[in-house]
This record gives C-alpha cells, sequence and structure tokens, in this order.
C-alpha cells in the first residue's frame, strides 16, 4: 500500500518564488551622459564643414540641439594630419510656449567646425578625432568616392486626361550612367526643373494664378489661344518643380523588394548597385508640370539632374534613418537603429562625389531672346 506523502515546506518554497515584489529605483535624469553627435559629408567640390553637437535623451522634453563650441576637432589625410578644424557659430534662441501665454526662452549654441585650407579629394580616406572637456572622445573615417559621370540624361512631355475633365502633363525624365564593374557603389540623386516662359504669356494671362487661366479647361473666354498670339523677345526664367517626384524604376522603389509587378510604390532617391553592377542603366523617374508648354514661343523646361556616387556608412546612415521615420508612427513595429559609424559616439562621417547633367525640352537658349530670372529687378519692375 503507497503512503500519501505531502510536503508543505514545498509549497511555502513555491510561494515565495511567484509572489510579485516591488522595488523602487531611483533615477536621475542627470546622470545620464551626453554624447559626442557627428553630422559630416565631405565632397571633393565643398569646404569641409563638420557639426559636432551634444545628444539628447529620450526623457528631456526639449526641441533643440545644443552644439559643442569648444571641441578640439582634428583631421587627417591617408594617416597624415592636415590641421585642426577652426569653429564658426553664435547663440540662437529656442522659444517655449507654455500655458496661460507663458513664453520661456532657451538660449543655445549653434555652430559648425570648418577648414579654409583642405580640399578633399576622390580616393582619399579621411579621419577625424574629436575631444572635449565632460565627453568621451569619438573618431570617424570615411573614404571619398570617385564621381560615376553620366553618359546622358533625357526628358519628354506627355499629356494625359485626368479624373477633373481636363488634362495632366507629365515630365518623363531619366538620366543613363555606366555603372565600374566589380566594385560596391551607392549613390543618391536628385532632380531639379527650370522653366522659360514667354513674357506676354506671364503678364498677360495669369500664369501664377492658376492653370484653368489659360490651360486646359476653365472659362473659355479666359484661356490662352496660341493660333493668334504674337511673342516678345523676353522670356522669364523660374523653377517649376511642384516637389513631386516618383517612378516606377526598382532602384527608386523603397519596397522593391517585394514589388515585384512593377507599380509605382513609395520613392526614394538613394539606392546601391546590387541590381545594376557593371552595367549601363537608365534611370527613369517623372514629375508633373506645372503648366502648359510653348515652345513655338521660345518657351522651354530644362531638367537638371545631380547623380552623387556616397559612402557607404553614409548610405547606411541615410537609409537606417528613413527606415526609423517611416516605422515611428508605427506602434506594432519594431524600433529601427540609426546606423553610426561614429566610435565612442553617435552621428555619421561620410563623403560624396558629384556629376550633373540637364536635359531640355524646347530650344534653349535662343539666339533672339533674352532671358530674365523672375526674381530679378529687370522683371519685377516691368
Amino acid at each position: 500500500m503507497r503512503k500519501k506523502i505531502i510536503l508543505p515546506g514545498l509549497f511555502l518554497l513555491l510561494g515565495s518564488i511567484f509572489t510579485s515584489c516591488e522595488k523602487t529605483i531611483e533615477f536621475n535624469l542627470n546622470d545620464i551622459k551626453s554624447l559626442i553627435v557627428v553630422n559630416g559629408t565631405l565632397n571633393p567640390e565643398n569646404q569641409i564643414r563638420i557639426e559636432v553637437k551634444k545628444s539628447l535623451s529620450v526623457l528631456e522634453e526639449r526641441n533643440f540641439y545644443e552644439t559643442i563650441p569648444n571641441a578640439t576637432v582634428k583631421i587627417y589625410e591617408d594617416g597624415v594630419f592636415l590641421e585642426e578644424l577652426a569653429y564658426a557659430g553664435k547663440i540662437d534662441t529656442f522659444i517655449e510656449y507654455q500655458d496661460y501665454g507663458i513664453e520661456v526662452k532657451h538660449p543655445y549654441p549653434v555652430g559648425f567646425y570648418y577648414s579654409e585650407n583642405i580640399v578633399p579629394k576622390s580616393g582619399s580616406t579621411y579621419k577625424i578625432e574629436i575631444a572635449c572637456i565632460g565627453f568621451d572622445p569619438v573618431m570617424g573615417e570615411t573614404k571619398i568616392p570617385f564621381p560615376v559621370l553620366i553618359d546622358e540624361s533625357i526628358s519628354s512631355m506627355e499629356t494625359k486626361n485626368n479624373d477633373y475633365g481636363g488634362q495632366t502633363i507629365f515630365i518623363n525624365a531619366g538620366v543613363n550612367f555606366t555603372e565600374p564593374i566589380n566594385e560596391n557603389n551607392y549613390y543618391r540623386f536628385y532632380a531639379f526643373a527650370k522653366r522659360g516662359i514667354e513674357l506676354k504669356i506671364m503678364n498677360n494671362h495669369h500664369y501664377g494664378g492658376g492653370f484653368s487661366e489659360y490651360g486646359s479647361y476653365g472659362n473659355p473666354e479666359n484661356q490662352f489661344n496660341p493660333d493668334d498670339f504674337i511673342p516678345s523677345d523676353t522670356i522669364v526664367e523660374m523653377a517649376d518643380f511642384t516637389g513631386f517626384l516618383a517612378s516606377y524604376d526598382p532602384l527608386l522603389n523603397r519596397n522593391a523588394s517585394t514589388d515585384i509587378l512593377g507599380t509605382e510604390s513609395e520613392f526614394t532617391n538613394m539606392f546601391s548597385d546590387e541590381l545594376i553592377n557593371g552595367k549601363n542603366y537608365t534611370l527613369s523617374f517623372y514629375y508633373l508640370a506645372n503648366r502648359p508648354l510653348y515652345t513655338e514661343f521660345g518657351e522651354y523646361l530644362q531638367t537638371d539632374i545631380i547623380l552623387e556616387t556616397i559612402s557607404e556608412e553614409l548610405f547606411l546612415y541615410m537609409k537606417s534613418a528613413d527606415r526609423q521615420y517611416q516605422t515611428s508612427h508605427n506602434e506594432f513595429s519594431e524600433p529601427t537603429p540609426v546606423f553610426s559609424n561614429i566610435t565612442g559616439g553617435l552621428g555619421v562621417f561620410g563623403s560624396a562625389a558629384r556629376s550633373y547633367s540637364s536635359s531640355v525640352i524646347g530650344e534653349y537658349p535662343m539666339d533672339d531672346k533674352t532671358y530674365v530670372s523672375y526674381d530679378s529687378p529687370i522683371y519685377q519692375n516691368n
């Protein structure tokens, strides 16, 4: 016959294990040590300029970042010390608006470190060392890439019927380049547009007042009729972008790995050579034109493109910062850390090299036309 054995001590032990307890941990915000945050991109075309700031804790409720004005910033080229960067800055003021109309002013330093003597060179490796009392020393390194030359840029205009009974004007553009073989390259590109508008059209048909004044819809009496128009000899030049860029190109699709049908998706201007290494490639995109284009009267539309070859660390930093921004308002997404190549601190020390190209719809410049800027006194006093 088996005996039932009761072990009261075991139940007491289990009870003590699963009994919850609380412990108050004192936390002082001042115990959080600030780090040096570096933000600098070297470019062979520009003066060296490095921002050195103080990190901000997520528990702090400030909306401004302080520059560290008393740091020592040394720069090296291919292992050889060049110089200590100079500082230029000022005191700015952040105004905090509180309840009952109370304003609290927070003065803080803003500025940057620079060199007037150093001209960065593609192919060279640059290192910065930063030290300041009260902070851990930091270091960052980057190798400036060589620019990838643009073979050709193209643009064309296409008009489509829209859902509002009118028409939408698309500018289809692209840039062709040959990607170096057996290299890991990273890119960022920019596009800008400049338009030349015939002076009398600009003045007499309310160019800035709305598409319907002489566009494809609106009151027929107000519409511009090119058949009986006598143009002047002056073209007014102004920026044309609406701020809208889009693309079906897989390299410019933020979600390219999941977009297998070639549909339009979220646009990004950063890409790697993973899909095009060693190939000749035409990067394509489009944007909307603000107004019709009358090339027969000397009007034109110019698309300017900058193709930047960027260092790997700058690419990783920007891509991770972009992912963090995209997921910052999604409470179900996992936190996205931002890449940094700053040892001992935060931020990025990267580099880039640029190539330029332009394409024009219409004829520009023309010998029998005078070109004036929209912002110039010549036009404003017209």
